[in-house]
């Protein structure tokens, strides 16, 4: 087909002839095989496919530390995508946390406490004020205590 001179539709252009190469995907998992092996691919590829690694799941610690591995070994994000199934989220917080360091660790961390919660002196100086109160038998608070007529413990 050839080209008008004027200002002519986009179907009438010619389309640029594109050399069809392995797409993303094929090329990390050549690149995956040239580091590590094919061989090893597939047992880590079926070690991984028989564990439970979902969040929570029993081999989760495990499955993240195989993870943690391969971004030591200096492997990019797309071969590691490649080798063990798991999302881009995932590789880039164990990253994150690699670069950080391992104290950033969500597992580690001691759970944050709210900003209107007590501080544990303030707890302890109310615990101490309560402990003289006189309670009445088998009820938790100080109220209105009855006067007891039996000698016996728990009867008024």
């Amino acid at each position: 087909m050839e080209r008008r001179r004027g200002g002519g539709s986009a179907s009438t252009k010619q389309h640029r002839k594109r050399r069809k190469g392995p797409d993303r995907k094929e090329a990390a998992y050549v690149r995956a095989v040239e580091l590590l092996g094919e061989d090893n691919i597939k047992k880590m590829g079926e070690d991984w496919e028989s564990w439970d690694t979902s969040e929570g799941g029993r081999e989760w610690q495990q499955s993240e530390g195989v993870v943690l591995q391969l971004l030591r070994q200096g492997l990019s994000e797309r071969v590691i995508r490649v080798i063990p199934p798991v999302g881009g989220n995932r590789v880039a917080r164990l990253k994150k946390m690699l670069e950080s360091g391992v104290e950033t660790f969500h597992t580690r961390r001691e759970p944050s406490k709210p900003a209107h919660a007590f501080s544990d002196e303030c707890i302890t100086r109310f615990k101490e004020h309560c402990s003289p109160w006189v309670m009445e038998d088998g009820f938790p608070c100080a109220h209105r205590i009855p006067r007891q007529y039996f000698t016996e413990p728990n009867i008024t």
